[in-house]
């Protein structure tokens, strides 16, 4: 269903967007690498070096900080999604459009 699609869909971008974060972490000198705010992103960093083929083991992949933080961030973020749309639907004259 749609909700599945959307779900999917910002699951991928939370890996895209991490990929990214990634890729502006392996740029830092590393007493930056070493901040607090780093600390997933390293792991992210390690785990996209060497990748867990889901089946050959899919509990490994499961497991994965990547995909544990994919999937509660697609949890969350859809059902905000889906809550918005949800209020247009009701009232849609109560939303602004954005000027160009």
């Amino acid at each position: 269903d749609s909700k599945d699609v959307l779900k999917t869909l910002l699951h991928e971008c939370k890996h895209a967007y991490d990929y990214q974060c990634v890729k502006a972490y392996n740029q830092l000198d590393d007493d930056y690498k070493r901040l607090q705010l780093f600390t997933n992103v390293a792991m992210y960093d390690e785990e996209f070096r060497t990748p867990v083929d889901s089946n050959k083991n899919f509990e490994e992949y499961y497991t994965q900080q990547c995909e544990i933080s994919a999937r509660n961030y697609s949890e969350v973020a859809v059902e905000e999604y889906f809550e918005f749309i949800n209020g247009y639907l009701a009232n849609p004259s109560s939303f602004e459009v954005a000027e160009k």
